[in-house]
């Protein structure tokens, strides 16, 4: 039986294959650095089910931009940055295959999210993947 430390430990490794040097801050398992204002991903696995299917959660983080709005400066989300993340990540999940370690994924949802408190917002990628043996 495979754990969540198994499906962290993979879309750990699929995410840092894909996404390089090309932002800020790291990818991490499980939880990012407290108070990191920087550009991170975070994965993650809900509890896996008995037929051996399991709920993903990728996070991207990007911290807001300032931009002035009638003389006064105001935090909104960098949508821009956001979407080249995720466009980056999503091309690496478009595989939906990884035969070699018997699973098959696939992205099932997808949200952005405020973090008001830390003016970031995250982008959620959740996939269901499958294990099979």
């Amino acid at each position: 039986m495979k754990t969540t430390f198994d499906t962290n430990a993979f879309l750990y490794q699929l995410v840092t294959s894909c996404i390089g040097t090309t932002m800020t801050g790291g990818v991490y398992q499980i939880e990012r650095p407290l108070n990191s204002k920087l550009e991170d991903i975070v994965v993650g696995t809900l509890p896996i089910g008995e037929e051996q299917i399991a709920i993903c959660n990728i996070n991207i983080f990007a911290p807001d931009k300032a931009v002035g709005i009638s003389g006064k400066t105001t935090m909104v989300a960098d949508t821009k940055r956001l979407k080249e993340l995720t466009d980056i990540v999503t091309e690496a999940l478009d595989q939906d295959t990884d035969l070699a370690q018997n699973y098959h994924y696939r992205i099932i949802n997808q949200t952005i999210i405020e973090e008001p408190e830390t003016d970031q917002h995250f982008v959620n990628l959740r996939l269901e993947l499958r294990i099979y043996f």
